[in-house]
């Protein structure tokens, strides 16, 4: 059980984490000239600004996907949704779409940190060493930048990951991009939906579980691949030690 003091001490981190991640972009637009604008991101670019194209359609009305960086004529399809009702939602609220991105991506993040602290806590028991293991999520990275003084990871050679994949930090996720806090708060409550079957086998679980894995298909379709694997994991883990148990239950023992 969460007491109503941790959940404010985890809200009151998640907005200092949230505030420290958007001090760079907060940076670059106070450092514009007349002559220099900011482009918005500070981390790929490209990809910050194919999703702000993505925004442009549902601005424009438009419920499908098409790339508007090619001219060449391609039939618009249901998927990346996620961006194309952002900006749908941003020109319904009359935000700027930067705006409408950065507002979604704090959101977002603010959600993500939550529920990391709600998984945290339910699978460690003492208050204070779930704090600190909170605390190393929100802010741990990889030790990568040790690997920076050699040749090899130096520019313009390859960087060590932690300098380019974003999901796989949750600091970096929540500055990086809008989907990313949204999509990782879906995949860990679709671990704790499937964590409460296991323990409690009660319908309503398998219910959310699906509710998550169809919200993880909006966000981020690819991680139900990360979603599948673990479950499939854990099924035929909980499936061998059953087989154990039964096995040990028959075996006749000796007695003294």
């Amino acid at each position: 059980m969460i007491r109503p003091a941790e959940w404010r001490w985890a809200a009151a981190v998640a907005t200092l984490v949230l505030l420290a991640s958007s001090l760079p972009m907060l940076a670059g637009y106070a450092a514009q000239t007349p002559e220099t604008r900011f482009l918005g991101a500070v981390y790929d670019v490209q990809d910050y600004h194919s999703n702000l194209a993505k925004m442009q359609l549902g601005a424009r009305g438009e419920w499908r996907y098409r790339s508007l960086f090619t001219p060449e004529a391609h039939a618009p399809e249901p998927v990346i949704l996620s961006y194309i009702w952002l900006g749908a939602l941003s020109a319904l609220l009359r935000l700027p779409l930067p705006l409408g991105y950065e507002l979604s991506r704090l959101a977002g993040g603010f959600f993500l940190l939550m529920v990391v602290y709600a998984f945290l806590a339910k699978q460690i028991t003492a208050e204070q060493t779930r704090r600190r293991a909170f605390l190393l999520a929100v802010l741990g990275s990889g030790l990568g930048w040790l690997l920076l003084p050699l040749p090899a990871f130096s520019p313009p050679h390859i960087s060590p990951m932690d300098f380019w994949l974003a999901d796989a930090y949750l600091f970096f996720s929540v500055m990086g991009f809008s989907h990313f806090g949204w999509s990782i708060a879906t995949l860990l409550l679709a671990f704790l939906a499937w964590q409460h079957y296991r323990e409690r086998g009660q319908t309503r679980y398998v219910l959310a579980l699906i509710g998550c894995a169809l919200a993880q298909g909006f966000w981020q379709i690819f991680e139900l691949i990360l979603l599948d694997a673990v479950i499939v994991a854990s099924a035929v883990a909980d499936a061998v030690a059953d087989r154990a148990r039964v096995a040990d239950r028959a075996r006749p023992h000796a007695h003294g």
